[in-house]
């Protein structure tokens, strides 16, 4: 398996996996090749996953407001005339998965 990039690319050779880095550009430089074994790079990719888990957890529960907060507003809503007795019922029975 191989992908290759801009600066390089990534290659699995059996329990190996090869970055190779191109230089620097206009200068030529080499600067080399990485090879890291299946076992530190699984090790290496749970962490990373580990990581992206966390940090997408952080933002749904942060996107997502709180049920409690969001049938308080629409009590209030309802209690302004704004929303009908009816629509703050079916709204809460939504919030609450109903």
């Amino acid at each position: 398996m191989e992908a290759k990039g801009y600066n390089g690319q990534v290659r699995i050779d059996g329990d190996w996996l090869i970055i190779e880095r191109k230089g620097l550009g206009r200068l030529g430089h080499s600067k080399g090749d990485k090879r890291i074994h299946q076992s530190e790079f699984d090790a290496i990719r749970e962490q990373v996953e580990n990581y992206v888990a966390e940090r997408s957890a952080a933002r749904v529960s942060a996107a997502r407001p709180d049920p409690a907060e969001e049938i308080r507003k629409f009590a209030q809503l309802r209690d302004e005339g704004i929303l009908s007795e009816d629509e703050f019922q079916a709204k809460k029975s939504e919030i609450l998965g109903l």
